[in-house]
């Protein structure tokens, strides 16, 4: 924990530099001044100077960055008044299908491992669990651990349910990968994003690779697999993580429900995301469209890893990093990742019902009453 805090204050602090609550201009002597008010009818600034003095300048007195342009700092109350509040009321609403996708993911998971679990209980652990991931300081851990303790509790195939939790993980995060890399090679145009679409793209040929590896029989038997695991400690728990992995690929229909679900829910999600970053009038050429779904996609992933609570500052400096300058100024894209943690938030809310009723609990299934 103390790890994962010094993580996110090191990335707070990069993010935060410059970020300013109200607008400065800077002068062609190289002075920093408050922006009052602009006014582009008579293409004049009124400023206030560090003395207190104010005064009205044309803009011509504005010092030109390379493109030209004045080098005006919009803070973020700027950012969030100039917002179109409409749209972001539309980006909430269109985040609203996720976590019902994502239940049935959930559910279709358990029906791989032949462990019954209704639809309702699913999405009653998914919303509990969801809003566990913004209540607690271990941040999106605590959901899956959540909803691993109780579902282990339905069954006494614990290993198996704990176990599908995390591939419902893997699951969710594989597929997210995979839409990032797609669209930064169908339509991406900044530098640093192709860049980054090629390490995704061959990761994920490196993964493809790897669990093809995995589930060959030939490979096992020549590597003697089962061997090196019966030297290992906790080899009866191995063995069974190992079998519930392999059983997927005897239920390809719930497998591939479980991949299109996230790919739906997904679609939903970053397109919420991407109608707040358009509501903050970020620069939203049609171009650049494909840029927001990598770059917010990429960050949703990052902020999906446990390195910080909540991915308190690491998704916001992957924002940062690919978006600051050519797709918005810093106080738009704090904005936008302060709208993406809102709508998250809010869609989690109906989960503390479920919390603190205890409407989680499941009712005993047949298997419940039989051992493994």
């Amino acid at each position: 924990m103390v790890l994962r805090i010094v993580v996110c204050a090191v990335a707070l602090v990069y993010v935060v530099q410059g970020v300013t609550w109200h607008d400065y201009v800077a002068l062609e002597g190289g002075q920093r001044v408050r922006v009052l008010e602009i006014n582009d009818g008579r293409d004049t600034v009124e400023v206030r100077h560090p003395d207190g003095r104010q005064e009205t300048l044309p803009l011509a007195n504005i010092a030109r960055d390379e493109k030209g342009e004045p080098q005006i700092t919009y803070g973020l109350r700027t950012a969030w008044r100039q917002s179109r509040k409409s749209i972001l009321l539309l980006a909430v609403a269109v985040f609203a299908p996720v976590t019902f996708f994502q239940s049935l993911r959930f559910r279709l998971m358990f029906r791989a491992q032949e462990i019954s679990i209704s639809y309702w209980e699913a999405l009653k652990l998914c919303f509990a669990g969801n809003f566990l991931n913004w209540a607690t300081p271990i941040g999106s851990t605590a959901g899956d651990v959540f909803k691993a303790y109780h579902v282990a509790r339905h069954t006494p195939r614990k290993t198996e349910a704990v176990t599908t939790i995390l591939l419902d993980r893997i699951i969710g995060l594989s597929v997210l990968l995979a839409m990032v890399g797609i669209a930064i090679e169908i339509g991406a145009q900044d530098p640093l994003l192709r860049n980054l679409g090629h390490v995704i793209n061959a990761g994920i040929a490196v993964g493809i690779i790897f669990v093809g590896l995995f589930f060959s029989e030939r490979v096992r038997g020549r590597l003697r697999t089962g061997g090196l695991v019966s030297r290992l400690p906790l080899e009866q728990q191995i063995r069974r993580v190992d079998a519930t992995t392999r059983r997927l690929l005897k239920h390809i229909p719930c497998l591939g429900g479980a991949a299109l679900c996230t790919l739906v829910l997904q679609f939903f999600a970053l397109s919420s995301f991407v109608l707040a970053a358009y509501a903050l009038q970020m620069k939203f050429e049609e171009s650049k469209v494909f840029d927001y779904y990598a770059c917010i996609g990429s960050g949703v992933v990052v902020a999906a890893i446990p390195i910080s609570p909540q991915g308190l500052g690491t998704s916001e400096a992957v924002y940062r990093k690919f978006m600051l300058g050519s797709h918005g100024t810093l106080s738009q894209i704090l904005c936008m990742a302060m709208a993406v943690r809102l709508i998250h938030l809010g869609w989690s809310l109906p989960g503390s019902l479920v919390a603190l009723t205890g409407a989680y609990r499941l009712k005993p299934t047949e298997d419940s009453a039989t051992p493994a």
